[in-house]
């Protein structure tokens, strides 16, 4: 999987991208989404390479993440938005512009610390995978009266003593 972790100045870009790296060479088993200690996590690419990097065939494994704006800055608590926070949400409006106009999705990832990471997570792992196909205990068929046979001797019936279908 391509992670790219895009944002304004000063929106923590780089620490997340690091709890990103570091979370993703933690996970030692393979995995649906193709995430673990070979997926690439890019901080603030340019957009040439976004557009390398979101080619049809990697189109599907990857990933956009927009910081969000909601960092305290040492001089929040300031009545009018101050020419950093001006900045910000100028540059924050220029890449959501761009990212529309090139039709590609993202998630806006909010919060600090642990919990920054766990709102890119959620966007990255989806939380309502398919389950796993249900198989049998009888490798052997698909029968279905074979199955109700075992499930009515798990239940201490004998097929014989099942109630008519």
């Amino acid at each position: 999987m391509i992670i790219a972790v895009l944002g304004a100045t000063g929106t923590g870009k780089t620490q997340l991208t690091l709890a990103l790296r570091r979370w993703l060479a933690s996970q030692a088993f393979e995995n649906p989404l193709h995430m673990g200690p070979n997926s690439e996590v890019w901080d603030s690419p340019t957009w040439s390479e976004l557009e390398a990097l979101n080619r049809p065939l990697n189109r599907r494994h990857m990933k956009l993440l927009l910081m969000g704006l909601d960092l305290p800055h040492s001089n929040a608590n300031q009545p009018f938005p101050t020419r950093i926070q001006n900045e910000q949400a100028q540059q924050d409006s220029a890449l959501r512009s761009q990212l529309q106009s090139q039709a590609w999705s993202y998630g806006v990832v909010y919060g600090q610390g642990e919990i920054r990471l766990q709102h890119a997570l959620r966007f990255l792992v989806p939380q309502n995978a398919p389950a796993a196909r249900w198989r049998g205990l009888c490798e052997g068929c698909s029968d279905p009266d074979c199955e109700r046979r075992l499930f009515t001797a798990l239940k201490g019936l004998t097929a014989a003593e099942s109630p008519p279908r």
